[in-house]
């Protein structure tokens, strides 16, 4: 009976991984599905609907860019801490079927940061699509250009490339002053390498290692007049790569 156990719970594995292997098509998206769900983003999507985001889970699920064209696709691991900067909607465009996709944790993490579901899921084959309200605070002025994608600790970010030793000067509105900041690339992962400065005059952002590093600072009264920002970004080591953003909101 011992000598048979080690068979038996091969066999069992075996079974297993069959199983899965057959069971795939049902928790994967195929290309019609994705097809379907970028359609219904599109439809809301229209003249006079909120600017949105989509935002794909698990943040692996990649494909969605090659069907979503109405709107940006973003891959946040911290659905909680995440800016997506000036978009007031959240399509949460998921695989429910994934094993440990963590969607509940998700959907848990939006809730912490105040949005609101606007309606129940939507399925289109192995795929789900649930529109958010993010109930952000409005943008005032974005300081720096997001014209650019920039991979900083492997993920995309829109950002301004600015080099060490710089100084930005922008003018604008607002209450509250975001910074985000962080190395581009590889380098942000060489030992030894010297932290970098974000000076800002209304605060500064210490960037060490890898990551995007934040700062958000409340700015003196008089949020609805312009004032001059300058940003002087300093560091010992002048090679690495440097991505920044900044804005203010209301």
């Amino acid at each position: 009976m011992k000598r048979a156990l080690p068979l038996a719970l091969l066999v069992l594995l075996g079974a297993g991984s069959l199983a899965f292997d057959l069971t795939l098509p049902l928790r994967l998206p195929s290309d019609q599905d994705w097809a379907e769900a970028a359609g219904a983003v599109r439809a809301g999507a229209g003249p006079g609907a909120p600017a949105a985001v989509v935002q794909i889970w698990p943040p692996w699920a990649e494909r969605a860019r090659l069907f979503v064209d109405a709107v940006p696709v973003v891959a946040e691991e911290d659905l909680a801490a995440a800016d997506y900067l000036g978009a007031q909607r959240l399509w949460l465009l998921a695989l429910p079927r994934v094993p440990f996709g963590g969607l509940v944790a998700a959907r848990a993490a939006l809730l912490r940061r105040g949005a609101v579901p606007l309606g129940a899921a939507r399925n289109f084959g192995a795929l789900s699509l649930e529109p958010w309200d993010l109930r952000a605070p409005p943008v005032a002025t974005e300081l720096t250009s997001r014209r650019e994608a920039h991979e900083v600790d492997y993920v995309a970010r829109e950002c301004e490339q600015v080099p060490i030793g710089a100084r930005l000067e922008r003018r604008g509105a607002g209450s509250v002053l975001h910074l985000r900041a962080g190395i581009i690339g590889e380098r942000a992962y060489d030992d030894g390498r010297a932290p970098l400065q974000v000076r800002a005059g209304f605060g500064t952002l210490i960037v060490r290692g890898a990551g995007w590093q934040r700062l958000d600072v409340s700015l003196p009264a008089g949020a609805s007049a312009e004032r001059n920002f300058a940003f002087t970004i300093a560091s010992a080591d002048a090679s690495p790569p440097f991505c920044l953003q900044a804005w203010t909101t209301r």
